[in-house]
């Protein structure tokens, strides 16, 4: 995964042997901001570098974060973690709409603590 500089688009390259799947709702780490991708995408084995949609989680940070390279990801276990984030990601497209639902979504896991 590589950094572009657009808030909206990160490039990905498969170097393996094999198709790669991405789901919608996966959350990549690192960059000038940590990304979740809106869409389902298949990367076709030995594909060269491709562009791939994506909205950032971060509002506010467009920096490396501490040691890591702004312009690599890497893999994250995590995923949107609500149905109205992944939908906002998903069927809004609007990037306003993601961060307001990361905000939604911060309180009440602040709440339920």
């Amino acid at each position: 995964m590589y950094e572009t500089g657009n808030v909206n688009q990160l490039a990905i390259e498969n170097f393996s042997g094999k198709d790669v799947y991405i789901q919608s709702g996966d959350i990549v780490k690192g960059g000038q901001q940590d990304r979740v991708f809106p869409d389902d995408f298949v990367l076709p084995k030995t594909a060269g570098r491709v562009p791939i949609s994506s909205f950032c989680v971060e509002q506010g940070r467009w920096t490396r974060r501490g040691a890591e390279r702004a312009d690599r990801f890497s893999a994250s276990a995590d995923t949107m973690p609500t149905k109205s984030l992944k939908l906002a990601a998903r069927k809004s497209e609007n990037q306003q709409q993601v961060w307001e639902q990361v905000a939604m979504a911060r309180v009440e896991i602040e709440e339920s603590a």
